[in-house]
C-alpha cells in the first residue's frame, strides 16, 4: 500500500506546465504513454479520469498515463503536467523526469525524454514494448524503494 499526500486530489492547489507537443515523424502516432523516471518520489496520474483519486482512496502506485489518441503527422497536441504543490514539483538536471511513449501506426515503439518542469525535450530514439514494461512496472519501482542507488 501506498499513502500519498491530500494534496494530489485538491486541484486548486496544484501548479502546471502546459507543453504543446508536434508529430514531426511521417507516420501516425496510434497511441501515445506519459511515464515517470523517477518512481521514488513520483506518480503520474490522468486527472481527467480521476485516477489520481481512485490511487489516494485506494492507496495504489500509478506510474504512467496512455492518451488513447491518434496524432497524424504535423499535427499538434497540447498536455498539461500538474503538480500536485508548488514545493512538489521535482526536477532533474540528470534525467528527464518524464518519458513519452509512443506507438506509430506500424506498432513500432518509441521513447523521447522530457525534462519537465523544464521546456527541454529530446529527440526520440526507437525503443520496444518489454523497455515500455520495464520501466513502467511496479516491480521496478519496488526496487528503487529497497536500492535508491538505482534509481
Amino acid at each position: 500500500m501506498f499513502y500519498y499526500d491530500e494534496s494530489i486530489v485538491k486541484p486548486e492547489n496544484w501548479v502546471y506546465v502546459e507543453y504543446t507537443l508536434r508529430n514531426t515523424g511521417h507516420t501516425e502516432i496510434d497511441h501515445i504513454y506519459f511515464s515517470t523516471n523517477l518512481p521514488k518520489n513520483t506518480a503520474l496520474f490522468d486527472v481527467l479520469n480521476e485516477e489520481n483519486v481512485m490511487c489516494y482512496e485506494n492507496n495504489l502506485l500509478n506510474y504512467s498515463v496512455i492518451l488513447e489518441k491518434t496524432i497524424k503527422p504535423q499535427q499538434i497536441i497540447k498536455v498539461k503536467v500538474c503538480y500536485s504543490r508548488e514545493d512538489m514539483v521535482i526536477s532533474s538536471p540528470i534525467s528527464a523526469p518524464i518519458a513519452i511513449w509512443m506507438v506509430d501506426e506500424k506498432k513500432n515503439w518509441w521513447s523521447q525524454p522530457l525534462f519537465a518542469p523544464d521546456n527541454k525535450i529530446y529527440n526520440s530514439t526507437k525503443a520496444s514494448l518489454q523497455e515500455w514494461k520495464s520501466d513502467t512496472s511496479i516491480e521496478t519501482a519496488i526496487k528503487c524503494f529497497d536500492n535508491p542507488m538505482l534509481c
